[in-house]
């Protein structure tokens, strides 16, 4: 089949150009539709953001207030931290006290009688003291011995050691140097966690 067009070159043309013309004007509506739908997501997408700008907005004033709140609080607990540190630095390193006269108490020979015992502290650890009388030299270096072998106790020393008349008995009086472990002060916050 053969197709004959019988329509004059001119009305032929006409169709041709407003067919073109057609195409045109539906692309420039669909460009134009989908600019008006991208405007119109922008705007719903600004919209939101303004709105969650806002919201945050709220929220950290709410959250200057409470620090605001809570600001006495936190020079207070500085204050506080600052004086426990200059006690700290006045009253020097604490001993395990408890532990230290148990353990005295466990490792006194039965012939040995303490008059004294003393603790000065150092930077680091502290110097044990201990004045005592005994029946014999050889009591004396049993409770040095005893002592070297107390936990947190080193360079257990004699600083003298001399017999004394008394009454009817000759008694041995002694004094005795160590060095004393220090240990961290108790802070029940610490153990917590905060």
């Amino acid at each position: 089949m053969i197709k004959i067009n019988l329509l004059p070159p001119e009305i032929v043309e006409e169709r041709k150009r407003k067919a073109v013309h057609r195409k045109i004007l539906s692309f420039v509506v669909a460009v134009v539709v989908a600019l008006a739908l991208g405007f119109g997501v922008l705007f719903a997408a600004t919209l939101q953001v303004r709105n969650d700008i806002q919201a945050l907005e709220a929220d950290r004033a709410a959250v200057e207030a409470e620090v605001a709140t809570y600001q006495p609080y936190v020079q207070l607990q500085n204050q506080v931290n600052s004086k426990n540190e200059l006690l700290q630095t006045a009253m020097g390193t604490q001993v395990k006290w408890r532990e230290t006269l148990g353990s005295l108490g466990l490792h006194i020979p039965d012939n040995v009688w303490l008059t004294n015992v003393s603790l000065s502290m150092g930077d680091e650890d502290g110097t044990l003291l201990v004045r005592g009388e005994t029946f014999d030299h050889p009591s004396t270096a049993g409770w040095i011995t005893a002592l070297s072998e107390m936990a947190g106790i080193a360079d257990v020393r004699a600083s003298f050691s001399a017999e004394e008349q008394s009454d009817d008995d000759v008694l041995v009086r002694f004094e005795i140097r160590a060095d004393v472990d220090a240990v961290e002060l108790f802070d029940p916050l610490a153990e917590r966690g905060e």
